[in-house]
């Protein structure tokens, strides 16, 4: 076999089976970008065919099935795919399967379907083919396992498992460190919001009112000026005029978005693999099934309330490439201010009527945020110094007026919850978690 599999990605294939043995039939496979699930679920696959299991995998793009069976290739495993274009082949007991063709079409029942960028399975299109197939187990691969709108996807899924994290992966270098870097803040109050999301016509507008236009290629030119950079803009229009912007100043970039064709898109696609493109600008394409491992630089000029379309654009500049060293993010839009930072600890849940929750700047050891005013880099921890260009922050001192009054003992209200277990377990439960992620004692 042609994959070497991570520990991390052992542990994720031994936690399927032992769930499946538990009889735990609906489960997702969580594990940020980067971290490999198309492999887990080759591996998934290749144990399955072994056993003469009819395994059906499902994606939305043709990257995303193109991965899947380039890995499927290298594990020596015999499939069809089930996408214009492509002959049938029924003799084999695996598929890979475009969700478009397939929701139109009569298929053989599958005993296991894996659905990979599984936070799009609540679509009409998704629960129309797994409707079909009651008695297959399912199984989803994301790397946030949410709406758009953050709710959960209990109705598909019972499980989440949980297999790696980006603070782990960046530590073990399978992922790059990042910085990041907010220039200007925007106000966005009075943009409506559309499933989770803001209104794309209303973003566009603002940004479009915004002196933050004139800021992305100079501030790109200060900070990373020498790395391939993905760009992700607002709109087709915005996308094109930050195009010909870069290109006045002679930088080799190229757009995509939803209607470029897909042969057009690939040529791009390897040609910035090549590095005969610095610049890609896109609207919405470089989110899923986008292996672009140069890209040393993301600008965000994309505004987004959705912590699911965050880590997707973020998470495109993580993947380890020769030479790289780390990846500079350019947020224009206060996404992170917004959304927090892509290794906070996200509590991500099931529950179709909640959201997940970022308990890295919710919880009791928040961690707090400061820009350098001179460079513009985001720092963690109250940082002293800058680590880019050295700025000493200088602590103000203020003289403090003395007035009448007088002190009394302020009382916290404490934090409530809801929750369809028994009270012992469920406080068992926040003790174990507060243990786990290091908060205080009496947390729970």
């Amino acid at each position: 076999m042609k994959i070497t599999l991570r520990p991390y990605q052992q542990s994720a294939i031994q936690s399927t089976v032992d769930a499946i043995l538990q009889n735990c039939r609906q489960m997702i496979i969580r594990a940020p970008t980067g971290a490999g699930k198309t492999i887990i679920a080759a591996r998934i696959i290749y144990g399955a065919e072994a056993k003469k299991t009819r395994v059906l995998f499902l994606a939305h793009r043709t990257e995303l099935i193109t991965q899947c069976s380039q890995k499927l290739d290298d594990l020596g495993v015999f499939h069809g795919i089930v996408k214009p274009g492509f002959s049938p082949q029924m003799t084999a007991r695996v598929h890979v399967a475009s969700v478009a063709t397939l929701v139109n079409r009569q298929f053989p029942a599958p005993d296991i379907i894996i659905i990979d960028e599984a936070h799009h399975a609540r679509a009409a299109s998704y629960e129309k083919i797994v409707a079909r197939y009651p008695n297959a187990i399912l199984l989803g691969l994301t790397a946030t396992p949410a709406r758009t709108d953050g709710k959960g996807l209990g109705k598909l899924f019972k499980r989440i498992i949980n297999v790696t994290n980006y603070t782990d992966l960046i530590t073990e270098g399978y992922l790059v460190p990042f910085r990041i870097f907010e220039p200007t803040k925007i106000d966005f109050s009075g943009v409506k919001t559309v499933a989770g999301d803001f209104n794309k016509k209303q973003a566009a507008e603002r940004m479009a009112k915004s002196k933050i236009h004139g800021d992305i290629l100079e501030q790109w030119q200060d900070k990373a000026r020498n790395r391939s950079t993905i760009l992700f803009a607002a709109s087709v229009a915005d996308s094109r005029r930050y195009l010909e912007e870069f290109r006045t100043v002679g930088v080799v970039a190229e757009h995509v978005d939803g209607t470029t064709p897909d042969d057009e898109r690939k040529a791009i696609f390897d040609g910035f693999r090549a590095g005969r493109i610095q610049l890609l600008c896109n609207v919405g394409v470089a989110t899923e099934g986008t292996d672009l491992p140069i890209a040393s630089c993301i600008i965000l000029a994309n505004p987004t309330r959705s912590l699911v379309l965050h880590h997707q654009m973020v998470g495109r500049g993580l993947r380890p490439c020769n030479g790289k060293e780390d990846c500079i993010i350019l947020d224009h839009v206060g996404n992170h201010s917004r959304l927090g930072w892509i290794d906070d600890e996200i509590e991500w849940t099931l529950d179709c009527n909640k959201s997940a929750r970022n308990l890295t700047r919710e919880g009791p050891k928040a961690t707090p945020i400061r820009t350098c005013p001179k460079c513009y880099m985001s720092l963690r921890g109250g940082s002293p110094k800058c680590e880019r260009c050295g700025h000493e922050f200088v602590k103000q001192s203020r003289e403090l007026e003395q007035v009448a009054g007088e002190l009394r003992e302020a009382v916290r209200t404490p934090k409530s919850y809801k929750t369809e277990k028994d009270p012992l377990t469920f406080f068992v439960e926040k003790l174990i978690h507060g243990e786990k992620v290091g908060y205080r004692p009496g947390w729970a």
